[in-house]
């Protein structure tokens, strides 16, 4: 077998001379191309190369030119016809469909295959942390994706048209019932059906004002910081099946109204998210069901519960959790 630097010497030997014999090459820098043997002419460059000459090899003689030259058989080299991109199928590393490469239709190791998730567990372990963000950071990005982001405003967006256009219908219907009754149109019952169905929309009072960016960030590091004040506080009692996305999520939906223990505000309500935060079931925009919600706010009001009532934590110690010395200014102007 080859060493893996004259291995991957001949694949650039054989890659260079397949791209000398076209006449045009595109560039795919902009990743607007994704090969597929689905949808692309795929190309097997199985070859010989001499290493001391780096020139392909036809047939299995031995280079003329240098006969004690090593040579390297090249067999898992694959090509797209139509953009020239290169793909090496070592049957590890591949993207895997059905257990075959997408692109070379190899079949592929067990390992490279999607394996489901086991079952949730109620088995209490330690939680690794993300590999991509720590929770402080997770929670930030939740947050303004929830309260700040293009997506929230989208959809705002799209209930506040569909609020007018249920009282542009009630109000057709009457003036047609008027028409047809004879009577004359009252204005204050039409002027009735707008206020009304703007009544019953949610206060978005945060995205209308001039905040700055830096605003709002700040206002997300500050509720952030007590949501990972709080899940170190619950985490060693919460079922394995609990993540801190859905956690904090509880949380949030929790410090709407408050969620009170023996009488006393455990979670306290918070003015601001009380106003701020969209509607439950619009959770799903930022990739967590609602049954995962469900579930994440029953076990952490079961696990809060426990807590104070084991006497391992006293409810004002855990409201203190959400009563950090000092808040943003920004956060002034919404109590």
């Amino acid at each position: 077998m080859a060493a893996p630097s004259h291995l991957e010497s001949a694949r650039q030997v054989i890659a260079h001379a397949w791209r000398l014999r076209r006449s045009v090459l595109l560039d795919t820098s902009g990743e607007w191309h994704r090969c597929s043997s689905s949808t692309c002419e795929i190309s097997h460059l199985d070859a010989r190369v001499c290493l001391e000459g780096g020139h392909v090899l036809p047939g299995t003689a031995p280079c003329p030119s240098h006969p004690a030259s090593d040579v390297v058989h090249v067999r898992d080299l694959y090509v797209c016809t139509r953009v020239g991109s290169m793909h090496v199928c070592d049957r590890v590393t591949c993207s895997v469909d059905h257990g075959r490469c997408i692109i070379s239709g190899q079949a592929c190791a067990p390992r490279c295959a999607s394996v489901p998730d086991p079952p949730p567990s109620q088995k209490r372990s330690r939680r690794r942390q993300h590999g991509v963000h720590t929770n402080d950071q997770g929670a930030c990005i939740l947050l303004y994706d929830l309260l700040f982001s293009a997506r929230r405003l989208k959809y705002e967006v799209r209930r506040a048209e569909a609020a007018l256009d249920v009282a542009r219908r009630h109000s057709q219907r009457l003036v047609r019932s008027a028409s047809r009754d004879g009577v004359q149109v009252r204005m204050q019952a039409l002027v009735d059906v707008y206020t009304s169905s703007r009544q019953r929309m949610r206060c978005v009072r945060h995205l209308t004002l001039p905040l700055s960016d830096e605003e709002k960030q700040s206002i997300c590091r500050y509720y952030a910081s007590i949501f990972v004040r709080a899940w170190d506080v619950l985490v060693p009692k919460l079922p394995c099946r609990c993540t801190f996305e859905g956690t904090t999520i509880a949380i949030l939906y929790g410090m709407r109204r408050g969620v009170a223990c023996d009488g006393i505000y455990a979670i306290p309500r918070d003015s601001f998210i009380a106003g701020a935060l969209p509607d439950a079931h619009s959770i799903t925009e930022v990739g967590i069901s609602r049954r995962a919600l469900t579930q994440s706010k029953n076990a952490l009001f079961e696990v809060l519960q426990k807590c104070i009532r084991d006497g391992g934590t006293r409810v004002e110690q855990f409201a203190c959790l959400f009563q950090p010395e000092s808040s943003p200014a920004v956060l002034s102007q919404f109590e």
